[in-house]
């Protein structure tokens, strides 16, 4: 009985993911919340089955040969990865004036790509060796834009398969179940080409190279972790408080060093001011699924009468630092009051909330740290995020604050009941 319900579920999983991935766009808010809340019915009695963890490799695999519905990312890692398949340094390179130049048509060959980029304005903000990643995947594919989402997506695929090998057998099998299974993961990585993923991987194997104390390897899989997304950098307070000022300190000189090498295969003089503009008008022009900004800004609305972004911005972005740094404090002083990953945890959630830009994938790495704690709050977040896709419905971006202040009211709720009421683990 119980084997025929379990192979139920599977193959209602399975429709259910190609229907998502192959016949659901974004604009679709109602066909896609639905979908997504029976994934996430069926993820809640498959990670209490015994059902093999391995069958979330399966589901990984169920859309490599789609493109991205929910996201238009991915058109700038081809991009990317074409001029640095082609020798080029993507970091040199504004979009909107290589699309004039006669090299576009030799090097990218394709003017959708450019049509549909979200960044033309912008230098490109993705690290060395994220870059790395998207010229192997231009290599692999020549100028053929399907072929480079599929090399794109088994890169992805093969991190993502790492990572829950590596929760089950260093983690803990519950921990890897709950992240293996979970559908917001498997859509938002596997699916819409995330590279949180390859991220995720190399620090989780960081962190559990710190608790073995072989922290010149922690070192490197933190290095590449930041080479991967600059997020991890957050964490190095936390990181050096917990080992102890002295072996901390060596851990941030170490992947430090091992950041500047990789970088180096890309250095010019002009990259660091290409950066920090991108970086720049991302944190004061930006604004997606935000929390307290949008508190901020209505605020600004009635007192001002127009958005307070570019100052609002700065402000938050203070906080966000102050309170890492007090974070850090905490463990270093209480360290039986607030353990390392939550310490971990809540550096990553306190920098979300003080963000003008929450996309759904951002929840990811806050997933995955959530897992190593008693705290579970974030499950519910990687499901209320999706209905930040309400704001895609029609063709003009428009996002509705009742529902941005459900997701948040919702959120907040279970996590000061699972702060001051909650005993023990309810899942």
């Amino acid at each position: 009985m119980k084997k025929g319900i379990n192979l139920g579920l599977l193959i209602a999983c399975f429709l259910l993911y190609g229907l998502l991935f192959y016949g659901v766009p974004r604009t679709q808010f109602l066909v896609l919340s639905s979908v997504i809340t029976l994934l996430f019915i069926g993820y809640f009695f498959i990670v209490k089955s015994a059902i093999d963890f391995r069958w979330s490799i399966a589901f990984r695999l169920i859309p490599l040969l789609a493109f991205p519905a929910l996201s238009d990312d991915f058109y700038r890692f081809v991009f990317d990865g074409r001029l640095v398949a082609t020798g080029l340094n993507p970091y040199l390179i504004l979009p909107e004036k290589f699309f004039q130049s006669a090299d576009y048509q030799s090097i990218i060959a394709d003017s959708f790509i450019y049509e549909n980029l979200n960044s033309k304005q912008y230098f490109t903000v993705y690290p060395p060796f994220n870059q790395f990643l998207f010229g192997l995947a231009a290599w692999f594919s020549g100028k053929n834009l399907w072929l480079n989402i599929i090399f794109l997506r088994l890169i992805i695929f093969f991190f993502e398969a790492a990572t829950v090998f590596l929760l089950h057998h260093q983690f803990g099998k519950k921990i890897a179940r709950w992240y293996a299974f979970n559908p917001f993961i498997i859509i938002e990585l596997s699916g819409n080409l995330h590279f949180e993923a390859v991220m995720i991987f190399f620090l989780l194997a960081s962190l559990w190279l710190l608790k073995e104390d072989l922290i010149p390897l922690a070192a490197v899989c933190f290095g590449l972790a930041v080479s991967t997304k600059l997020l991890p950098l957050i964490f190095l307070p936390v990181i050096i408080a917990e080992k102890r000022l002295a072996k901390g300190i060596s851990f941030a000189i170490m992947s430090g060093c091992f950041n500047l090498m990789l970088a180096s295969f890309f250095y010019d003089s002009a990259i660091v001011q290409n950066f920090a503009s991108s970086l720049n008008l991302y944190f004061q022009k930006f604004e997606f699924n935000a929390s307290f900004y949008y508190l901020v800004r209505a605020w600004g609305y009635a007192t001002h009468g127009y958005n307070i972004i570019g100052k609002s911005g700065v402000w938050l972005g203070i906080s966000a630092v102050v309170g890492i740094g007090i974070i850090a404090c905490l463990r270093l002083l209480l360290p039986k009051k607030i353990s390392f990953e939550e310490s971990l945890l809540f550096t990553l959630f306190w920098y979300l909330l003080m963000a003008t830009t929450v996309h759904p994938w951002y929840i990811a790495t806050l997933l995955a740290l959530g897992l190593l704690t008693r705290f579970k709050f974030v499950v519910l977040w990687s499901g209320l995020v999706f209905l930040s896709y309400h704001a895609y419905q029609t063709t003009i971006f428009s996002e509705q604050p009742i529902i941005v202040t459900a997701e948040y009211l919702l959120l907040g709720s279970y996590l000061i009941y699972e702060i001051f009421w909650q005993k023990k683990e309810l899942i």
